[in-house]
């Protein structure tokens, strides 16, 4: 599936170590509303993750959502982010970046291999179990 424009992929390879410095907390509006991923369904938690920037000094501790409570994700350890995806914004009083992931994992979990694909006679590739991807 393409990332919308608005969603762009984070290199993790040049971000190194990423460790949790602020434990997960639940994203609401200003209004106090609970945010959701649109896909899920799952209220948005907030963490804050610091990195290393490959080869430098240059160190950052970014906001990084991922829908649902991350489970065993505790300050202090560090981490891997799955998909990770920063989406720029702009409204009135501002503008930023927002971070995203997938699920936010303890470093030391296997990354989960892709579903395998198989071709698709109409065009593109069909996942198995029979979604188109």
């Amino acid at each position: 599936m393409a990332t919308p424009l608005n969603k762009i992929p984070v290199d993790m390879g040049k971000l190194q170590r990423p460790i949790v410095m602020i434990g997960g907390q639940i994203k609401t509006t200003r209004e106090g509303e609970v945010r959701k991923d649109p896909v899920t369904g799952l209220p948005w938690w907030q963490y804050g993750i610091a990195v290393r920037v490959a080869d430098t000094r240059a160190a950052a501790v970014i906001t990084v959502q991922a829908p649902g409570e991350q489970q065993g994700i505790e300050e202090g350890m560090m981490v891997r982010l799955v998909d990770p995806v920063a989406s720029p914004w702009e409204m009135a009083d501002g503008s930023g970046v927002t971070f995203s992931a997938s699920a936010i994992v303890p470093a030391d979990t296997p990354p989960v291999a892709p579903a395998p694909t198989t071709p698709n006679p109409g065009g593109g590739s069909r996942a198995k179990g029979g979604d188109a991807v």
